[in-house]
């Protein structure tokens, strides 16, 4: 019998007695069977300190297990902590757990996730945030290291500790970058010992050595904690974030000058002088007032290496006789043959005629341009050397005295030391870490009145004045700015650019000026670009020590270094490679010098198996790579990489790597088009094979490296790293910044600098080659601007 049909036919019995036993009122409604209950989900946001601010974690729940992670970082880098940023939610999610391992490279960042994530599932639980175990430490002093700025050495500090506080930090051995470090220990070492913690902000400008110190402290005090016997959650009695002031400081001065890099500090020091002078000598009534974001003074210039100068009146007196270096007509036409006679015809003259005094005037204030005669070879800086390309024959470029031994960084942080004692002198005023971040402005006169400002410690300023010079740099650290703006008809520029500069570029007066009206001219020019590698910084290899004190680094004079986290950096900037846009087609020599702005962004460059198991056997050809400005040493030519398919493996799980079996299937995943591809293949091939590039002139001596025809294939992402935008304000012989007409003065600002450089350009081509172009306008338009605002001031 079908026990299944009994069992129904017995329930159907039961449910009619008992319905027949109910009384005569009406029946209650059987309840219809309920589906399961909903799941439970919360959503929780917590925040903790990053590498640059405040990391904010949104964690959602359900029913207890983590479904979703989504991580902001603001003030994070985008190629450092952004990476941690994108890997780390997911990790989280899958691990169900904030013990995973952080992103390497991106520690502060990392670590500011896991404590957000920790906090938030503390709170799912219902259970209150763990509490620190009490500090207990064996007095002495402890060292430790962290990376910090450079990525040729890591950052050494040593805490000295009582049996429950910090007593001292002190700097050890390091490869940091003079000014920037100098500025982060001034700064941040006394903040933390005032607050006894590592989650004080980093210094603007210095943040990588900031992240350092505050990294290698913290490893200190670990150490120091299990050594004293205490519970491994005492450190977090170090992690208090000091609370920002929130008060308000009105300042009232004739001239204000934001931004304190080159422009910057030429235009405070040309204002403080004009005034000084116009009062008698009484530097009580200089009322000139420079701020700058940073914690430190001199900007992008201080990591720069020469100014153009062209014919500087005295240094050719004093070291060449009286004569010219340079046929100034002759560059003119030249410049203007370049820009195809777009730059701003009486910009371009007052910079010919203003630059080389500049440069006299630079050496007055403690400036050192070397000696001696040009040469025209190598890295010798005695006299103006000649540009980097074999076109650029004129003799404009200064360097800086001591570039390319290591040191000249040191040297042009105390060249700035100098401009800005003697500006002191005079009676001028600055206040480092203060960000100018809207202009007043006064729509029925046409007028800026000052700037609203804010300090690193929450303070609010209004700054009145007269007179407003914006020096800030341009906007090269301004994603949504370069996605607005940097397009024209020419090239495919759109998109957010890696960047080799200061982060405190961030465009914020630039955007303010042109919410109240102001003009731009060549807005939409190429950023400038000098150097190109992958667009991210691998951190999983070790940096190993390959030189001597014979054998040093170009740039850094240490002993030299080899890392293979420098591979896709290597792969990036190959002058054999075959570079494609992200449409797939090829763009310009990839042998010729700074090329790679003209794909935007980002390139690809391509590549067959066959190179790869060339590269396991015998290591990269050639010299290898080397580049010890923007890497970790670089990997010498001729070593076999027998790991290279787990570098290549892990580029491809980085997202800046990818493989397929076939070119149109390469093309299909990295989004270039298949058949632009394929063509472009087979045109360089028959370059290769022809030992000649008619399409864009690349030398035989670079045609080496043909894309086999079977696969598997492979395609690098590329980058250009920018040092700062290009394209600016338009302004007049004065620096006074123009209204929306191109005409019309707006009343009381001046811009100078990559604020106001694409006058001297066109959209159709890039940023000159002739050597030191922004810094000699930096220091050129400065110098005017401070001398017109006073001059103008005084009717």
């Amino acid at each position: 019998m079908n026990t299944k049909k009994l069992g129904s036919l017995l329930l159907a019995g039961a449910m009619v007695l008992s319905l027949a036993a109910c009384t005569p009122k009406e029946a209650e409604p059987t309840p219809t069977p309920s589906a399961s209950a909903a799941p439970e989900v919360k959503t929780i946001t917590k925040t903790a300190q990053g590498y640059g601010g405040e990391v904010s974690v949104t964690v959602t729940f359900t029913d207890g297990v983590i479904t979703d992670v989504a991580a902001v970082g603001e003030s994070e880098t985008e190629n450092i902590g952004g990476n941690a940023l994108k890997e780390l939610p997911g990790k989280i999610k899958e691990a169900n757990s904030a013990d995973v391992d952080g992103t390497s490279g991106a520690t502060m960042t990392s670590n500011a996730i896991k404590s957000a994530v920790k906090a938030a599932i503390a709170e799912a639980k219902g259970e209150s945030e763990p509490t620190a175990g009490a500090v207990a430490m064996k007095p002495g002093t402890y060292t430790a290291t962290a990376s910090g700025f450079s990525l040729l050495q890591p950052l050494e500090v040593k805490v000295t500790v009582s049996e429950t506080a910090i007593e001292k930090i002190e700097l050890g051995e390091n490869a940091e970058t003079y000014p920037f470090v100098t500025a982060a220990m001034e700064k941040i070492v006394p903040r933390m010992l005032d607050a006894q913690s590592v989650r004080v902000d980093a210094i603007t400008g210095a943040t990588g050595s900031s992240t350092g110190i505050k990294l290698a402290t913290e490893a200190a005090l670990k150490d120091a904690l299990a050594a004293g016997g205490a519970d491994e959650s005492a450190i977090e009695s170090f992690y208090t974030v000091p609370e920002k002031v929130g008060k308000q400081e009105t300042i009232d001065t004739d001239i204000l000058v934001v931004g304190m890099g080159g422009s910057g500090t030429a235009a405070a020091m040309s204002a403080a002088e004009a005034m000084y002078a116009a009062n008698g000598g009484d530097a009580s009534k200089v009322s000139v007032l420079a701020i700058d974001k940073a914690g430190k003074y001199g900007g992008t210039s201080c990591i720069t290496a020469d100014t153009m100068g062209i014919n500087a009146p005295e240094y050719d007196a004093t070291y060449h006789g009286g004569k010219d270096y340079v046929d100034a007509e002759a560059m003119k036409a030249d410049w203007n043959n370049f820009t195809k006679g777009d730059a701003k015809q009486e910009l371009l003259d007052l910079f010919f005629e203003e630059s080389g005094p500049t440069i006299d005037w630079l050496i007055s204030h403690g400036f050192d341009y070397g000696e001696g005669s040009p040469d025209g070879e190598g890295w010798e800086y005695g006299g103006p050397q000649r540009g980097f390309t074999p076109e650029d024959i004129f003799y404009c470029k200064f360097q800086y005295t001591g570039q390319g031994y290591g040191n000249w960084k040191k040297e042009t942080g105390e060249m700035f030391d100098a401009i800005i004692a003697d500006y002191e002198k005079l009676g001028g005023k600055y206040l480092l870490e203060v960000e100018g971040t809207e202009l007043i402005y006064d729509k029925a006169s046409n007028t800026v009145t000052g700037v609203k400002a804010v300090g690193y410690d929450g303070t609010e300023y209004t700054i009145n004045a007269k007179a407003v010079i914006t020096a800030t740099g341009g906007f090269s650290n301004n994603a949504e700015l370069q996605e607005q703006y940097l397009s024209n008809e020419y090239y495919p520029l759109q998109g957010a650019w890696n960047m080799y500069g200061m982060t405190q570029n961030d465009g914020k007066i630039f955007a303010s000026a042109l919410d109240i009206g102001a003009g731009t001219y060549n807005i939409g020019m190429p950023p400038m670009v000098h150097l190109q590698g992958a667009p991210i910084t691998l951190h999983e290899y070790p940096v190993e020590i390959v030189g001597d004190e014979n054998d040093v680094g170009f740039w850094s004079a240490l002993p030299r270094r080899n890392s293979l986290n420098d591979f896709p950096n290597a792969l990036a900037s190959a002058a054999y490679a075959l570079q494609v846009g992200m449409d797939g087609a090829r763009f310009s020599n990839e042998a010729g010098t700074f090329q790679t702005w003209k794909s935007g962004p980002r390139y690809y460059t391509i590549w067959s198996d066959d190179y790869f198991q060339s590269v396991k056997e015998n290591g990269l050809p050639g010299a290898g790579f080397g580049d010890d400005l923007t890497c970790q040493g670089g990997i010498d030519g001729g070593k076999p990489i027998p790991e290279v398919y787990d570098v290549i493996d892990l580029c491809i799980e980085k997202g800046i790597a990818y493989k397929a079996d076939t070119l149109e299937e390469l093309a299909e995943i990295t989004g270039m088009d298949p058949a632009t591809l394929t063509e472009n293949v087979g045109r360089y091939n028959a370059a290769v094979a022809a030992g000649e590039d008619t399409e864009f002139g690349k030398s035989a001596d670079y045609l080496t490296m043909s894309i086999a025809n079977e696969g598997p294939y492979y395609a690098f992402v590329g980058a250009s790293y920018i040092y700062s935008t290009v394209g600016g304000l338009d302004v007049n012989t004065d620096m006074q910044v123009l209204g929306s007409d191109n005409a019309t003065p707006i009343n009381g600002l001046y811009a100078v600098g990559t604020d106001s450089l694409g006058v001297l350009f066109s959209e159709q081509r890039e940023y000159v080659t002739y050597g030191g172009a922004a810094q000699g306008w930096a220091y050129t338009s400065g110098r005017i601007a401070g001398k017109a605002a006073v001059e103008d001031l005084e009717g």
